[in-house]
């Protein structure tokens, strides 16, 4: 069967995980501890895995009025570049408490245990350039670039997922949007450049001629978002 993995908490208890073999390769599903959300585990072309983390944090339902009060910026633009993930921890490697090791069971049966004991600031984020062509609210210009910060991403075996709809490869260099920002407040807003971030997955909105569409496929009107 190949070896097994199992997630390790804190305390050093392990939760056994399930296979399912499928035609291109083998998930792994699992729940971890600490609040961390969903894991899986899948191949990758060269071979190796990636172990993911989902946040589970619950993520707040703002009306389109609620919206247009609460962002500091709401912007019309193109997403014009995509950095590379990375580690928000001070010296940008990974966490210590973020790894994993050979090992047996109890049945001697190899194994690898992976590791997740992480601190409130230590994330994986994605930083893209966004390049506003119109501005709803605020003070950016036109032809001004300004930061999103996007929290998730992969870096070598690891990845990490924020709340559905708003990871980076929910975006495309490319992408034509409308967001719905404010000023990042969070445990690691003094990390890299000054950037913004976007209010709930309805804070992102794609235009399709006159429509809308935001993140979870609904369709929209400019008069109903209220920004023309």
């Amino acid at each position: 069967m190949g070896q097994k993995h199992f997630i390790r908490n804190r305390e050093g208890e392990n939760m056994k995980t399930n296979f399912k073999i499928l035609v291109i390769g083998v998930f792994l599903i699992g729940i971890s501890l600490l609040g961390l959300g969903l894991l899986s585990n899948f191949p990758l072309a060269n071979g190796d895995s990636v172990f993911s983390t989902t946040s589970n944090a619950s993520v707040p339902y703002y009306t389109y009025e609620e919206l247009n009060e609460k962002s500091d910026l709401i912007v019309y633009g193109t997403i014009i570049e995509i950095s590379d993930p990375k580690w928000s921890t001070v010296d940008g490697e990974q966490p210590k408490g973020v790894y994993k090791e050979k090992g047996v069971t109890e049945k001697g049966e190899e194994c690898v245990y992976y590791y997740f004991n992480l601190q409130p600031d230590e994330r994986i984020y994605t930083d893209m350039t966004f390049l506003v062509e119109e501005c709803y609210k605020g003070d950016v210009v036109k032809s001004e670039k300004i930061i999103i910060r996007s929290f998730g991403g992969i870096i070598g075996e690891f990845k990490m997922n924020d709340v559905e709809h708003l990871n980076p490869e929910d975006f495309k260099k490319g992408d034509k949007i409308l967001l719905y920002l404010r000023e990042d407040t969070g445990t690691i807003k003094d990390i890299g450049p000054t950037h913004y971030v976007i209010l709930t997955p309805r804070g992102k909105l794609s235009l399709n001629g006159e429509i809308l569409i935001n993140a979870d496929g609904e369709k929209i009107s400019l008069d109903e978002v209220r920004i023309n």
